[in-house]
Protein backbone atom coordinates (compact mmCIF):
# COMPACT_ATOMS: atom_id res chain seq x y z
CA UNK A 1 0.00 0.00 0.00
CA UNK A 2 1.51 3.74 -1.60
CA UNK A 3 0.62 5.91 1.52
CA UNK A 4 0.51 9.50 -0.92
CA UNK A 5 0.97 12.68 0.47
CA UNK A 6 -3.09 13.58 -1.03
CA UNK A 7 -4.22 10.84 1.39
CA UNK A 8 -2.20 11.92 4.36
CA UNK A 9 -2.51 15.92 3.91
CA UNK A 10 -5.60 16.76 2.46
CA UNK A 11 -5.20 20.66 3.40
CA UNK A 12 -1.32 21.42 3.25
CA UNK A 13 -1.39 23.68 6.88
CA UNK A 14 -3.56 21.06 8.24
CA UNK A 15 0.13 19.82 10.52
CA UNK A 16 1.20 22.91 10.97
CA UNK A 17 -1.74 23.57 13.32
CA UNK A 18 -0.89 20.52 15.23
CA UNK A 19 2.61 19.71 15.24
CA UNK A 20 2.30 16.46 17.99
CA UNK A 21 0.18 15.05 15.30
CA UNK A 22 0.51 11.12 15.39
CA UNK A 23 0.48 9.55 11.85
CA UNK A 24 0.91 6.14 12.93
CA UNK A 25 -2.46 5.06 12.78
CA UNK A 26 -2.57 6.46 9.08
CA UNK A 27 0.63 4.65 8.24
CA UNK A 28 -0.14 1.04 10.10
CA UNK A 29 2.46 1.36 12.61
CA UNK A 30 2.49 1.60 16.04
CA UNK A 31 4.65 4.21 17.54
CA UNK A 32 5.00 2.26 21.02
CA UNK A 33 6.33 -0.68 19.15
CA UNK A 34 9.90 -1.10 17.30
CA UNK A 35 8.87 -2.85 14.32
CA UNK A 36 5.97 -1.59 11.97
CA UNK A 37 3.26 -3.55 12.06
CA UNK A 38 2.85 -3.65 8.02
CA UNK A 39 5.26 -2.71 4.98
CA UNK A 40 3.68 1.07 4.22
CA UNK A 41 5.59 2.88 2.15
CA UNK A 42 5.50 6.30 1.87
CA UNK A 43 5.70 9.09 -1.77
CA UNK A 44 6.71 12.06 -0.38
CA UNK A 45 8.69 13.95 -3.24
CA UNK A 46 7.59 17.71 -1.61
CA UNK A 47 8.65 16.67 2.16
CA UNK A 48 11.37 14.54 1.54
CA UNK A 49 13.63 17.24 2.21
CA UNK A 50 12.42 17.94 5.87
CA UNK A 51 12.66 14.72 7.06
CA UNK A 52 16.02 15.59 9.58
CA UNK A 53 14.11 16.72 12.56
CA UNK A 54 17.01 17.29 14.99
CA UNK A 55 18.20 19.98 12.67
CA UNK A 56 15.06 21.48 12.15
CA UNK A 57 14.43 21.52 16.40
CA UNK A 58 17.53 23.26 16.18
CA UNK A 59 16.42 25.74 13.47
CA UNK A 60 13.15 26.29 15.77
CA UNK A 61 11.15 25.28 12.71
CA UNK A 62 8.53 23.61 14.91
CA UNK A 63 5.84 24.35 11.97
CA UNK A 64 7.14 21.92 8.98
CA UNK A 65 8.34 19.63 12.13
CA UNK A 66 4.45 18.63 12.10
CA UNK A 67 4.90 17.36 8.67
CA UNK A 68 6.84 14.35 9.43
CA UNK A 69 5.47 13.85 12.90
CA UNK A 70 5.08 9.67 13.07
CA UNK A 71 6.71 9.19 9.71
CA UNK A 72 9.52 7.53 10.99
CA UNK A 73 7.69 4.04 11.58
CA UNK A 74 7.33 3.63 7.86
CA UNK A 75 9.35 1.02 6.16
CA UNK A 76 10.09 3.13 3.10
CA UNK A 77 10.40 6.41 1.75
CA UNK A 78 10.35 7.35 -2.26
CA UNK A 79 11.07 11.08 -3.38
CA UNK A 80 12.86 12.65 -6.37
CA UNK A 81 15.37 15.24 -6.06
CA UNK A 82 13.83 16.89 -9.06
CA UNK A 83 11.99 19.54 -6.93
CA UNK A 84 13.59 21.28 -4.33
CA UNK A 85 17.26 20.07 -5.04
CA UNK A 86 16.85 21.80 -8.43
CA UNK A 87 18.72 18.57 -10.47
CA UNK A 88 16.98 17.07 -13.43
CA UNK A 89 13.90 14.76 -13.37
CA UNK A 90 14.22 11.20 -13.38
CA UNK A 91 16.20 11.05 -9.61
CA UNK A 92 14.60 8.77 -7.38
CA UNK A 93 15.43 8.03 -4.20
CA UNK A 94 14.40 5.21 -1.70
CA UNK A 95 15.20 4.85 1.68
CA UNK A 96 14.45 1.59 3.42
CA UNK A 97 14.33 0.37 6.94
CA UNK A 98 15.07 -2.91 6.37
CA UNK A 99 18.54 -2.49 3.11
CA UNK A 100 18.70 -7.02 3.63
CA UNK A 101 15.10 -7.33 2.35
CA UNK A 102 15.22 -4.69 -0.28
CA UNK A 103 18.38 -6.29 -1.56
CA UNK A 104 16.71 -9.41 -1.55
CA UNK A 105 13.77 -7.99 -3.87
CA UNK A 106 16.16 -6.34 -6.22
CA UNK A 107 19.38 -8.62 -6.94
CA UNK A 108 19.04 -10.97 -9.85
CA UNK A 109 22.08 -13.04 -10.76
CA UNK A 110 22.90 -15.86 -13.15
CA UNK A 111 25.94 -18.39 -13.48
CA UNK A 112 27.88 -16.47 -16.00
CA UNK A 113 27.38 -13.19 -14.07
CA UNK A 114 30.70 -11.74 -12.65
CA UNK A 115 30.69 -10.43 -9.60
CA UNK A 116 33.04 -8.25 -7.00
CA UNK A 117 32.10 -10.44 -4.31
CA UNK A 118 30.67 -9.31 -1.08
CA UNK A 119 33.30 -7.18 -0.17
CA UNK A 120 32.15 -4.70 -2.79
CA UNK A 121 28.47 -3.20 -3.11
CA UNK A 122 27.31 -4.12 -6.79
CA UNK A 123 25.17 -1.46 -7.78
CA UNK A 124 22.68 -3.71 -10.09
CA UNK A 125 21.76 -5.56 -6.90
CA UNK A 126 19.89 -2.33 -5.44
CA UNK A 127 17.55 -0.97 -8.19
CA UNK A 128 14.79 -2.53 -10.59
CA UNK A 129 17.37 -1.75 -14.06
CA UNK A 130 20.16 -3.51 -14.91
CA UNK A 131 21.91 -0.85 -16.49
CA UNK A 132 21.71 2.98 -16.25
CA UNK A 133 23.33 5.85 -16.35
CA UNK A 134 24.83 7.67 -12.77
CA UNK A 135 21.65 9.67 -11.55
CA UNK A 136 23.25 10.00 -7.84
CA UNK A 137 25.94 12.12 -9.35
CA UNK A 138 23.82 15.16 -9.44
CA UNK A 139 22.16 14.34 -6.46
CA UNK A 140 25.42 14.49 -4.67
CA UNK A 141 27.21 17.69 -6.56
CA UNK A 142 23.81 19.58 -5.49
CA UNK A 143 23.99 18.55 -2.11
CA UNK A 144 27.60 18.99 -1.80
CA UNK A 145 27.42 22.93 -3.01
CA UNK A 146 23.98 23.64 -0.91
CA UNK A 147 25.80 21.78 2.40
CA UNK A 148 23.06 20.98 5.49
CA UNK A 149 22.78 24.73 6.12
CA UNK A 150 22.32 25.17 2.62
CA UNK A 151 19.66 23.36 1.83
CA UNK A 152 17.56 24.56 4.66
CA UNK A 153 18.11 28.25 3.93
CA UNK A 154 16.90 27.20 0.34
CA UNK A 155 13.59 25.40 1.59
CA UNK A 156 12.96 28.42 4.33
CA UNK A 157 13.52 30.85 1.23
CA UNK A 158 11.17 28.78 -0.83
CA UNK A 159 7.92 28.95 1.47
CA UNK A 160 8.51 32.48 2.74
CA UNK A 161 8.08 33.51 -1.30
CA UNK A 162 5.47 31.64 -1.71
CA UNK A 163 4.01 33.06 1.59
CA UNK A 164 4.77 36.60 -0.04
CA UNK A 165 2.98 35.79 -3.37
CA UNK A 166 -0.49 34.67 -1.35
CA UNK A 167 -0.01 37.26 0.58
CA UNK A 168 0.39 39.79 -2.49
CA UNK A 169 -2.48 37.93 -4.39
CA UNK A 170 -5.03 38.01 -1.40
CA UNK A 171 -7.38 40.86 -1.50
CA UNK A 172 -7.26 40.79 -5.31
CA UNK A 173 -11.15 41.34 -6.54
CA UNK A 174 -12.33 37.57 -7.15
CA UNK A 175 -9.49 35.91 -5.21
CA UNK A 176 -9.61 33.21 -2.64
CA UNK A 177 -6.63 31.59 -1.12
CA UNK A 178 -7.20 27.75 -0.66
CA UNK A 179 -4.94 26.13 1.66
CA UNK A 180 -3.01 27.56 4.53
CA UNK A 181 0.37 28.37 3.18
CA UNK A 182 2.67 26.28 5.24
CA UNK A 183 4.96 25.05 2.86
CA UNK A 184 5.81 26.25 -0.57
CA UNK A 185 2.40 25.21 -2.72
CA UNK A 186 -0.28 27.92 -3.11
CA UNK A 187 -3.71 27.11 -4.52
CA UNK A 188 -5.66 30.34 -5.88
CA UNK A 189 -9.06 30.42 -6.67
CA UNK A 190 -10.60 33.19 -8.72
CA UNK A 191 -14.23 33.95 -8.70
CA UNK A 192 -16.06 35.91 -12.18
CA UNK A 193 -17.16 39.29 -12.06
CA UNK A 194 -20.24 39.46 -9.99
CA UNK A 195 -19.86 35.75 -8.90
CA UNK A 196 -21.72 33.28 -10.68
CA UNK A 197 -21.92 29.06 -9.89
CA UNK A 198 -19.34 26.79 -8.68
CA UNK A 199 -19.14 26.06 -12.67
CA UNK A 200 -18.59 29.48 -13.57
CA UNK A 201 -15.96 30.14 -10.80
CA UNK A 202 -13.80 27.12 -12.06
CA UNK A 203 -14.37 27.88 -15.99
CA UNK A 204 -12.83 31.59 -14.64
CA UNK A 205 -9.91 29.99 -12.92
CA UNK A 206 -8.85 28.07 -15.83
CA UNK A 207 -9.32 30.93 -17.99
CA UNK A 208 -6.70 32.70 -15.97
CA UNK A 209 -4.30 30.01 -15.61
CA UNK A 210 -4.05 30.04 -19.19
CA UNK A 211 -3.32 33.70 -19.68
CA UNK A 212 -0.76 33.73 -17.14
CA UNK A 213 0.51 31.11 -18.71
CA UNK A 214 -0.02 32.13 -22.84
CA UNK A 215 1.94 35.75 -20.75
CA UNK A 216 4.88 34.50 -20.50
CA UNK A 217 6.48 36.18 -17.21
CA UNK A 218 6.20 32.80 -14.62
CA UNK A 219 4.45 29.48 -15.38
CA UNK A 220 2.30 27.61 -12.98
CA UNK A 221 -0.28 25.11 -13.86
CA UNK A 222 -3.71 24.11 -12.70
CA UNK A 223 -5.08 21.59 -10.30
CA UNK A 224 -8.20 20.29 -8.67
CA UNK A 225 -8.81 20.19 -5.06
CA UNK A 226 -11.66 19.75 -3.19
CA UNK A 227 -13.57 19.58 -6.66
CA UNK A 228 -12.75 23.25 -7.26
CA UNK A 229 -10.98 24.02 -10.39
CA UNK A 230 -7.47 26.21 -8.69
CA UNK A 231 -4.05 27.60 -9.97
CA UNK A 232 -1.36 26.03 -8.09
CA UNK A 233 1.78 27.67 -7.10
CA UNK A 234 5.03 26.02 -6.57
CA UNK A 235 7.90 27.98 -5.21
CA UNK A 236 11.31 25.67 -5.39
CA UNK A 237 13.97 27.68 -7.68
CA UNK A 238 17.09 27.77 -5.83
CA UNK A 239 17.45 31.38 -8.29
CA UNK A 240 13.71 32.90 -7.47
CA UNK A 241 13.73 36.23 -5.56
CA UNK A 242 11.40 38.51 -4.23
CA UNK A 243 11.38 40.51 -7.23
CA UNK A 244 10.36 37.57 -9.26
CA UNK A 245 7.47 36.58 -7.05
CA UNK A 246 6.84 40.42 -6.96
CA UNK A 247 6.41 40.68 -10.83
CA UNK A 248 4.68 37.18 -10.82
CA UNK A 249 2.18 38.78 -8.30
CA UNK A 250 1.60 41.37 -10.50
CA UNK A 251 1.37 39.65 -13.85
CA UNK A 252 -1.24 37.09 -12.52
CA UNK A 253 -3.51 39.89 -11.04
CA UNK A 254 -3.17 41.57 -14.66
CA UNK A 255 -4.57 38.20 -16.48
CA UNK A 256 -7.05 38.19 -14.15
CA UNK A 257 -8.42 42.08 -14.74
CA UNK A 258 -7.88 41.14 -18.33
CA UNK A 259 -9.91 37.53 -18.01
CA UNK A 260 -12.76 39.65 -15.70
CA UNK A 261 -12.92 42.67 -18.71
CA UNK A 262 -13.89 40.42 -21.35
CA UNK A 263 -15.45 37.69 -19.00
CA UNK A 264 -18.66 35.90 -20.52
CA UNK A 265 -19.66 32.09 -18.96
CA UNK A 266 -19.54 29.46 -20.92
CA UNK A 267 -23.28 27.98 -21.77
CA UNK A 268 -24.18 25.28 -20.04
CA UNK A 269 -25.78 22.38 -21.88
CA UNK A 270 -28.56 22.23 -20.93
CA UNK A 271 -29.13 25.95 -22.71
CA UNK A 272 -27.77 25.19 -26.13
Amino acid sequence: MAVHRRELLEDAGALAREPQVDLAPVLGCDAALDEPLGLEPVDEADRAVVLDEEHLRERRDRERLGFVAGLDGADSWTTDAHKWLNVPYDCGIVAVADPEAHLAAMSFGAAYYVTSGAAVREPGNWVAESSRRSRAFTVYAALRELGRDGLADLVDRCCALARRMADGLRGAPGVTILNEVALNQVLVRFAPPAGGTDADADDFTRRVIAAVQADGTCWLGGTTWHDMAAMRISVSNWSTTEQDADVSVAAIRRCAAAVAARWAPAASPAAV
